[in-house]
């Protein structure tokens, strides 16, 4: 230090250490800067997963072939998007293979079409020459290329296969529902319910029996010509074959022309039953239109009204165990968790506390007369009326259900 102070460079070595301070401090605050600006363009969280707050009814289940679908659609979507982010050409043998592969499921061209009739914009289906070796029908290949709108770039990202299988499962659940709807329509009496309010299926409904989707037709190679008719057959070798060969050919296409198809008639059953017998007309049609009238509330029951009838059938029990309770201890207020406890001890099924919890707010709500929860400094209490009838009380849980 001393000679370097002696030779006179301790300034000029101090002068530029504090310059390479000066240029780090100015780097850093400038990402600092940039860094927050990105902060505050993103757009916050309630926005980015609005997705996964939409309801969704959960009692309308696919039949197994739909969800099969569904699935397979996922492992197409999720392989097609890797190859088209990589600009690979995603051929349907590579398709076949990949897929097969991550959902164990054989995966065909009849399963594409069935996922284009369901979804038409999912997927760009085309017959391009292919430079690859051992491929038939002159090279030409079945390529799926996913279909995006203009604006949203040319990458296929996680949020556009969540989207687009969202748009896939509506378009199931659609399907089922149009079978759904003539099965209904089909009932004594008719039965019309919107699809839009439709929560869950009819008791009588065959849901695995839903006709499985009509496969779209799909490009085929311009090489490839099939003969579907024996006419087909002897345009193409006509000159080629034998006088006697040709005749037996004309012949059978002519055959094929004045064939005629005969359908049966379906035979209806007319017969009525014989347990029926006797019973007047109007009494059964009322007692159709009244288990029509149930069944259809029971189908348009939403799951939050479902949960509160739940909870109102078990509120006969609660006030039961409730007055007991109250009796045995001879206290006009009793903490609220030491009444939980009890209830959790006396009911005659497993109860978790937040649905005992849940059951006190509930009793509070529809008995305000009897029961009522106070909070103190001491904490929360509980306190009832001990002159009231619990069986009028009980009546009245018994009416509420029923309307």
């Amino acid at each position: 230090m001393k000679k370097l102070a002696a030779s006179g460079k301790l300034r000029e070595l101090q002068a530029r250490l504090k310059a390479i301070d000066d240029a780090k401090t100015a780097l850093s605050s400038a990402q600092t800067v940039k860094k927050a600006q990105y902060k505050t363009a993103e757009d916050p969280a309630y926005v980015r997963f609005h997705h996964l707050t939409e309801p969704r009814a959960p009692s309308l289940t696919l039949p197994y072939s739909y969800s099969e679908l569904a699935e397979i659609f996922r492992c197409c979507d999720t392989i097609v998007r890797l190859l088209f982010n990589r600009k690979e050409v995603c051929t349907f043998d590579k398709l076949r293979r990949s897929v097969e592969e991550m959902s164990k499921k054989s995966f065909s061209k009849a399963k594409l079409g069935q996922i284009t009739a369901v979804f038409p914009d999912a997927y760009i289906l085309s017959q391009e020459k292919v430079l690859q070796r051992g491929v038939g029908d002159g090279g030409y290949q079945l390529v799926v290329t996913p279909k995006l709108p203009p604006e949203d770039g040319k990458l296929l990202t996680a949020a556009h296969l969540l989207h687009r299988r969202k748009r896939f499962h509506s378009f199931l659940l659609s399907a089922v529902k149009e079978h759904h709807e003539k099965f209904l329509l089909s009932l004594t009496p008719p039965v019309n319910i919107s699809s839009d309010i439709l929560t869950r299926w009819h008791p009588k409904f065959p849901l695995d029996s839903v006709p499985a989707i009509c496969p779209a037709a799909l490009p085929e190679s311009p090489l490839k010509r099939s003969f579907s008719s024996a006419q087909d057959v002897l345009d193409k070798v006509k000159g080629r074959l034998g006088e006697r060969i040709e005749k037996a050919l004309l012949g059978l296409s002519a055959g094929q022309q004045e064939a005629v198809v005969t359908v049966m008639p379906a035979q209806s059953d007319e017969a009525a039953s014989t347990c029926l017998k006797g019973i007047s007309e109007d009494l059964l049609a009322r007692i159709r239109e009244r288990e029509s009238f149930k069944l259809v509330k029971e189908m348009t029951l939403r799951p939050e009204d479902e949960k509160e009838q739940a909870e109102l059938a078990k509120l006969p029990e609660f006030i039961r165990i409730t007055r007991s309770h109250f009796l045995a201890e001879q206290k006009a207020a009793i903490l609220k968790d030491d009444l939980v406890q009890k209830i959790r001890e006396s009911f005659s099924s497993i109860q978790a506390v937040v649905e005992v919890e849940s059951l006190i707010t509930l009793a509070s709500k529809v008995f305000p007369d009897w029961f009522k929860v106070l909070t103190i400094r001491r904490g929360t209490f509980v306190k009832i009326v001990r002159e009231t009838d619990i069986n009028g009380l009980i009546a009245r849980v018994t009416n509420k259900l029923k309307q």
